[in-house]
């Protein structure tokens, strides 16, 4: 840790494992030893660290956003004991669509001014992941009847489970069993969006 001078002339000190606790401008050493003059050093300033962070994020169901629920932020670089924490900051998801380990990014955040914030810096952005889950509907087919010979009548369906999201839609069709004899066909469904789980109540055309 301590270095050793030569003779009277000039000497020379060095330190292992020197940390500094404060930040600031204009700092200087001094060293001292017995039957010698004190040395001090050139000024020197000492910046606040720059930290990064990690979040955890809720997954959630598809509500038609990107919006995400921070829970947690921890900041990552912190030395020694120091005491640091975060809050704040909104969060999104990538995009509004369902799927797992999606990309979570965060703005926003803000070293909150207690413990040895001063020591810091950090930018307030961070990134997660998180999951989209499918939002559940219920489409039931309607029952239908038509005469022999007639021509068959138009399918339809409700949703009397859960509800789309305004703007959304469902791709694909009802269509019927073939045939032509007086009986029962049943009602298929093709109805589909990636975003929702979709339980199909089927039906009869008779």
């Amino acid at each position: 840790n301590i270095g050793t001078g030569m003779g009277n002339g000039n000497g020379s000190v060095s330190f292992g494992d020197l940390q500094i606790d404060n930040v600031g401008t204009g700092n200087t050493f001094t060293a001292s030893a017995a039957g010698r003059a004190s040395a001090v050093s050139s000024p020197f300033d000492i910046s606040p660290k720059a930290l990064t962070a990690t979040i955890t994020t809720s997954n959630k169901t598809y509500d038609g956003n990107n919006t995400a629920s921070l829970t947690g932020r921890s900041p990552q670089g912190v030395v020694g004991m120091d005491s640091v924490t975060l809050s704040g900051g909104t969060a999104t998801f990538n995009n509004k669509n369902v799927g797992t380990g999606k990309t979570v990014s965060a703005t926003g955040i803000s070293l909150d001014p207690v413990g040895d914030f001063a020591k810091y810096t950090f930018d307030g952005t961070s990134n997660g992941t998180a999951d989209i889950n499918a939002l559940a509907i219920t489409v039931t087919a309607d029952p239908k009847t038509k005469t022999y010979g007639d021509a068959d009548p138009a399918l339809t369906s409700q949703i009397t489970s859960g509800a789309l999201i305004s703007g959304d839609t469902l791709t694909g069709s009802l269509t019927r069993a073939a045939g032509t004899d007086i009986g029962t066909y049943l009602i298929s469904s093709t109805l589909a969006n990636s975003n929702y789980a979709i339980t199909y109540v089927g039906a009869n055309l008779t």
